[in-house]
């Protein structure tokens, strides 16, 4: 933008100009008056003569012609003043957006959560939770496949992802909190030869037509299961849902077994109308997790999921940070 040369006024570029300069110049012409134009601005009236000072020194003229009674201004002064307020405005309205953008992330927080953790324990025991110490939060749950709360996730649209930490891993911009570990099991129907073992070989399961979920919801979770038992994508059944129910309903129909998450040492027993049953040599494991960006605002709705999924599943924390997550 350049200069007014009708006023003798130097090519803008040429000026290191300070937007709190223009600030206070429109504050003065607005209010007539240097102390009143303090008191508006939260400033001390020596701090308001300096930007004035500076100002006009960047200019080379004077803005106002002060006397006793009143301020008044010069004719460059005059010439300056709609563009302050136009500034002004635009300051004005910046605050007003950056102060309900804050309201909003204080108040809302978006979790995608991958769908084959719908029934999960932990996702549900974390949003319950939180839920209790913020009730006036308001928490939206996305339930995708992870590719696509991934994406969403790096682009702003959630604040949060409930899902497989392998699935994670080499994102780019995340970071993660694990909040439980799991490892696998076969699902058998309870006429399956299989319920008489205690455990289930990874080299067991060769060649035998096994239920899993789409590969689509977690692909890099799914190439962990191949590569731990060989052969085990060209004879898996992939099941229409990620949903661990209709997993289960799609091999039950089939009669065939299913692949789920248990506890880790966890022993055979019977489940859903089958018996589940460890896979063994070697043991298959997850980690459950929950994945941010990095860099997120502190005292959000998102931050205090967090630091609360950090109390629940990390380190005690002190009772500051307690009173802050329930605040």
């Amino acid at each position: 933008m350049a200069g007014d040369t009708r006023f003798g006024i130097p090519h803008f570029e040429d000026v290191a100009l300070d937007m709190r300069m223009f600030l206070t110049f429109e504050a003065v012409a607005r209010l007539c008056s240097f102390t009143a134009a303090a008191r508006d601005l939260d400033r001390g009236q020596p701090w308001v003569s300096e930007q004035i000072a500076r100002l006009e020194a960047q200019l080379g003229q004077q803005l106002f012609v002060r006397s006793s009674r009143r301020v008044q201004l010069t004719a460059l002064g005059q010439a300056l003043l709609p563009s302050a307020r136009e500034i002004a405005a635009a300051m004005s309205d910046a605050q007003a957006h950056a102060a309900g953008v804050r309201t909003l992330m204080t108040h809302r927080v978006r979790i995608g959560a991958c769908r084959k953790l719908a029934a999960d324990p932990h996702r549900r025991r974390l949003i319950e939770q939180f839920l209790r110490r913020n009730p006036t939060v308001d928490v939206s749950i996305i339930n995708d496949d992870t590719p696509a709360l991934l994406r969403m996730l790096r682009d702003r649209e959630i604040d949060l992802v409930i899902t497989f930490g392998e699935s994670v891993e080499g994102a780019e911009r995340v970071e993660a909190m694990t909040l439980a570990r799991y490892e696998a099991q076969l699902l058998v129907p309870p006429t399956d030869p299989l319920t008489r073992h205690k455990v289930v070989t990874a080299a067991s399961l060769a060649g035998r037509a096994v239920v899993c979920g789409p590969v689509r919801g977690d692909p890099q979770l799914h190439a962990r299961v191949f590569r731990a038992i060989e052969g085990f994508d060209k004879f898996c059944v992939e099941a229409p849902e990620s949903d661990s129910r209709a997993i289960n309903a799609f091999a039950t129909q089939r009669g065939l077994p299913s692949l789920r998450w248990g506890r880790p040492g966890g022993s055979r027993r019977t489940l859903d109308g089958g018996v589940a049953i460890p896979i063994v040599d070697p043991p298959i494991s997850c980690t459950l997790v929950l994945a941010r960006c990095r860099g997120l605002l502190p005292g959000t709705a998102a931050d205090r999921v967090w630091r609360l999924a950090r109390m629940l599943y990390c380190a005690p924390e002190d009772e500051d940070t307690r009173q802050a997550i329930a605040s």
